[in-house]
């Protein structure tokens, strides 16, 4: 029986003439449709696509199987019904030389292939977990040593700033800004652009920091705003409260709308006014209502914790923050130059022992597609015409590099098909970089057919009840945010409910949606290693020898512990602000 496609899907299957982004939500039959969209076109017979003609690049090698299994499947079921069919026996035989595999596979291949352009061993082979931990492991703790031996002033501070008792914390943090600096297309000019936000900032409030605090600070005083307000439409049903709380309750309100006009007077101004902000004293409420006095007392609590959360925001004036910058700006040269370091050292290790990791096979393809400014080489350009269509699933846990890399060879992205889901972005720890997948769907149009390159959503989720979908809608519209999960969880994410099949629910029985919590113990939580397989992290008892205690008797004597604001502002890398 012909299956029947939703319009959007249809869409996805159909369409033509420039790059799409498919923001396929769960259960939303996203394979399918890429299986469909490939199959049709192999037997379009006007304006075919021969199978050998596509890249399709996937998250694991399961995936890849299946999708190969299915449009194989597919081809033979067309043939059984044609079996004189050449057209169609062709693109089955030409399917097995279909490049559809892992972005590891694909890298590591096209390094292989072009061993000698790139110089270096046609032997090369991928180190193993175990062999990688134990050489970063080696070659971070002799660089420690070595630089405690030598150490400069700015690594003195860096050493006051993340160590106690041992280097655990230095360590952890120079292994996550190695992690985050490879997957990175040009590391030293993005550690570059980043130290001169140290040594020049801008005014704080056009920081990075700076925009996110104040943003922090205007939602808590609008949320304090809120609370205010109901607190004070509360004991304005009551006689006793209205004159016993009323005073102090406007006072509150009137103290935290003047905060929240000030945030527009720059931001010395809106420091003074939020750190200035005060609470009067509740007169006796005698013989009034009890459960208003409650819960105006609950919702004068919840102002003052707002007023709290806006306070810790705005901790600093301009001034202070300049000295604060100062004062880190050789430290975050110390943490970059030991982290280069050990990238250089890591890679003459694998040197010695011929070996590559997955990254060093991503390198590797971007120096062969890639000039110094971003634009496609010549040999890009010439790679590019083996391919009629470039699709990448799972497109929300790809990386800026990998985004160049795929750019290059898709004819300025005219045949890029790109599907992920922001709302299942979960591979930050494999440095993943959604807002790569959400530069492009705030960039693209919608798309109308003729206009590219478009963003399609695919929306209706065919795997759930509707009583489910409703209950996750409500949820997360509540709960997801661009800054809590990098979408507004709004009209366009929203699931519809495509699950018509589903018997109905007996009408004496209310549906009821529970929602499990789970408290993750703290062992289950440990950060994966740098280094990670193909498909899934190293197990944690391979995690490097990060934090190997060196003694640092000989080398900083008298340490002492500095509580100021300054320790309160710590160098920060990997996902933190600046972006």
């Amino acid at each position: 029986m012909e299956k029947k496609w939703t319009k959007q899907q249809a869409d996805a299957i159909e369409a033509r003439g420039g790059g799409l982004l498919i923001s396929a939500a769960a259960g939303s039959g996203k394979t399918a449709v890429l299986t469909e969209r490939i199959i049709r076109r192999l037997v379009d017979r006007s304006d075919p696509t021969d199978a050998d003609r596509f890249l399709v690049v996937t998250f694991t090698r399961a995936a890849a199987a299946e999708m190969r299994s299915r449009i194989g499947d597919r081809l033979r079921e067309l043939i059984r019904r044609s079996p004189d069919d050449l057209f169609l026996q062709r693109q089955l035989t030409l399917l097995q030389q279909t490049l559809i595999c892992t972005m590891d596979s694909f890298f590591l291949n096209l390094a292989k292939e072009n061993f000698e352009r790139l110089g270096i061993s046609q032997n090369l082979r991928v180190a193993d977990d175990a062999m990688l931990s134990t050489m970063t492991a080696d070659c971070l703790e002799a660089l420690l040593e070595e630089s405690y031996q030598q150490p400069t002033d700015g690594f003195l501070a860096l050493v006051r700033s993340f160590s106690d008792e041992n280097d655990r914390m230095l360590s952890a943090e120079v292994l996550r800004l190695y992690k985050k600096l490879r997957s990175l297309p040009y590391p030293r000019r993005w550690m570059d652009e980043q130290l001169a936000l140290y040594r020049d900032p801008p005014p704080v409030d056009k920081s990075a920091w700076g925009e996110i605090l104040l943003k922090e600070a205007e939602d808590a005083l609008r949320r304090g705003m809120s609370a205010a307000r109901q607190a004070i439409a509360c004991v304005s049903a009551d006689p006793v409260l209205q004159k016993q709380y009323l005073p102090a309750l406007s006072d509150d309100l009137a103290a935290l709308q003047d905060a929240h006009a000030a945030l527009r007077s720059g931001w010395d101004a809106a420091v003074k006014a939020v750190q200035g902000v005060s609470f009067g004293r509740l007169g006796p409420a005698r013989g009034c209502d009890p459960a208003l006095k409650e819960r105006a007392s609950g919702l004068r609590d919840q102002v003052k914790g707002e007023l709290k959360t806006a306070q810790a925001a705005l901790l600093c004036t301009e001034a202070e923050y300049r000295e604060d910058m100062a004062m880190l700006a050789p430290q975050v040269e110390a943490l970059f130059g030991l982290t280069w370091e050990l990238w250089q050292r890591i890679d003459r290790a694998k040197a010695d022992a011929a070996v590559a990791d997955f990254s060093d096979f991503a390198y590797l393809a971007l120096q062969l597609l890639a000039d110094a400014d971003g634009n496609p080489t010549p040999f890009a350009k010439e790679y590019a015409e083996r391919f009629d269509e470039i699709l990448l699933d799972e497109y929300q846990d790809t990386n800026q590099m990998q985004d160049l890399i795929f750019s290059c060879i898709s004819k300025g992205g005219q045949n890029l098909f790109l599907v992920g889901d922001l709302k299942q972005s979960i591979y930050r720890f494999r440095s993943a970089s959604p807002e790569v997948f959400m530069e492009k769907k705030d960039r693209f149009a919608l798309y109308d057919g003729t206009h590219f390159p478009a963003l399609l959503p695919l929306s209706s989720n065919f795997r759930s009840r509707r009583e489910i979908t409703e209950a996750v809608n409500y949820i997360f519209s509540k709960t997801m945010s661009r800054q809590v999960g990098n979408v507004d969880y709004d009209g366009q994410e929203q699931l519809n409910s495509g699950a018509s099949w589903y018997p109905p629910l007996p009408e004496s029985s209310a549906p009821a949606v529970s929602l499990l919590h789970f408290d993750q113990p703290q062992e289950a939580c440990k950060q994966y290693p740098p280094h990670l397989s193909e498909e899934r992290a190293a197990p944690a008892q391979n995690t490097p020898r990060a934090g190997t205690e060196i003694k640092k008797k000989n080398q900083i004597k008298n340490k002492k512990k500095k509580k100021t604001k300054n320790e309160k502002k710590k160098t920060t890398t990997g996902e933190n602000p600046p972006p």
